[in-house]
């Protein structure tokens, strides 16, 4: 189950504040998943668990290019097409999700 909630992401990522919190949910659903295969302590998921969300949703989210006043012209592209980058390098949030996640695995659990 999830720790992070589609308002929380949207507070890191407000250009995702257009997309109902249905579809944020599936992101956040989609990242619970990924983040569940690394071994992170507790206080690291919900944060991963954010930014990973905001990652997928930013992917999709097409924002204006070129934008003309004149005869009003105005072209869109997602992050992932207006990079040369895959994974999670492409997005701000990707790449928090990756600072976060070597940050965690810097801490081990030890069972005595």
């Amino acid at each position: 189950m999830a720790k992070t909630s589609p308002e929380k992401v949207q507070s890191i990522a407000q250009h995702l504040n257009s997309l109902d919190s249905s579809t944020i949910q599936m992101y956040i659903d989609d990242a619970a998943l990924e983040v569940e295969e690394h071994s992170v302590p507790a206080k690291y998921v919900e944060k991963m668990e954010r930014y990973l969300a905001a990652h997928f949703a930013t992917i999709d989210y097409r924002r204006p290019e070129t934008e003309t006043i004149g005869d009003l012209s105005t072209s869109y592209k997602s992050p992932r097409e207006q990079t040369s980058g895959s994974g999670l390098g492409i997005t701000e949030y990707g790449q928090e999700f990756q600072r976060i996640r070597q940050k965690a695995k810097g801490f081990r659990l030890v069972v005595l």
